[in-house]
């Protein structure tokens, strides 16, 4: 006989599950599927459990250059959660003056740089990378990188180079047994060169070189995108200052036509008047002259004879 479980009861059996699980630690909602695990166990932006991880792929955000879960396929951009959050309210970002990456949104240094600082204080030079961009953290935490002194990216890379030469090194061990009992055809060359990366602590060393100088040519690049950035800042400055200049010199060309066309009237009308003064004067003068001539003419008419002088001496006394 099938024993009877009512709904009741099931949802008493799952709490009691929870209530016992959630005695030790607090338990946290997993994005997709809603279960409940310890927040160790969930992802760090996207807080998706170990299940749901794979379903998404894992990319590289293009700013801060950490790995994050893509949860939308149709989104071209490489951007992370934070990072977008981040764009949306201060725009492009600028070079972190520490790690060098192009993710200092606000200010002149980066989140993740910003928190360490405010941490563990000043940063100081990586021991791979050779920038200052590392920071002093704890000895447990160092224990991780045997003892040394990395920034972030170093970390990472180091990370994975050590991750890749365990794996490729259990890989190859599992190989040469199977090669040993038989099981399994012999393996071509191809494969065992592929399988034999990062099998000795040089090769492995050599691949984390390899891997921080293309770290050093992305933060070329990236500096070199912030200076192309910077330029095209300061031309479109001086384009617009250029502009403005270019409308003034329009404005102050029409103020003076303007003012060469007020002149020219004000020398049309004074001209004019001059002549007018000049034809009026000329007038008066004629009229003038003309009367002056007339009273000549009159005073020769209206004056008498002139009376003849005597010839003789004796005439003078002798009437």
């Amino acid at each position: 006989m099938v024993p009877f479980y009512s709904p009741s009861l099931i949802w008493i059996e799952m709490s009691s599950d929870l209530v016992e699980k959630s005695a030790g630690e607090n338990l946290f909602a997993c994005t997709r599927c809603h279960g409940k695990y310890p927040f160790d166990q969930l992802s760090h932006g996207e807080q998706l459990c170990k299940a749901c991880r794979k379903l998404y792929p894992r990319v590289q955000c293009q700013y801060c250059h950490l790995d994050y879960h893509k949860m939308k396929k149709s989104d071209k951009t490489k951007v992370c959660r934070s990072c977008y959050h981040d764009y949306k309210i201060y725009g492009e970002p600028c070079v972190c003056e520490h790690c060098m990456l192009r993710a200092a949104f606000e200010g002149t240094k980066c989140n993740r740089c910003r928190q360490s600082e405010s941490r563990y204080g000043n940063p100081v030079t990586c021991d791979h990378c050779l920038l200052r961009c590392a920071f002093v953290k704890r000895d447990h935490t160092r224990e991780k990188v045997d003892g040394k002194t990395l920034c972030l990216m170093c970390t990472l890379n180091y990370k994975r180079t050590k991750y890749l030469a365990a794996a490729a090194s259990s890989k190859l061990a599992a190989d040469v047994n199977d090669d040993d009992e038989g099981d399994t055809p012999p393996v071509s060359k191809k494969t065992r060169l592929s399988t034999n990366t990062f099998t000795t602590p040089l090769e492995a060393s050599l691949s984390v070189t390899n891997q921080v100088s293309s770290i050093d040519h992305t933060v070329e690049m990236e500096q070199l995108r912030d200076q192309v950035g910077n330029l095209k800042k300061q031309l479109s400055v001086k384009e617009q200052t250029i502009l403005e200049k270019e409308k003034q010199m329009c404005q102050l060309r029409a103020e003076e036509w303007e003012q060469v066309k007020e002149l020219r009237h004000k020398l049309q009308l004074q001209q004019k008047a001059h002549t007018d003064l000049v034809d009026s004067l000329q007038g008066t003068i004629r009229q003038l002259q003309k009367q002056l001539s007339q009273q000549h003419s009159s005073n020769k008419a209206t004056r008498p004879a002139a009376v003849a002088p005597p010839s003789n001496k004796d005439d003078i006394f002798n009437p």
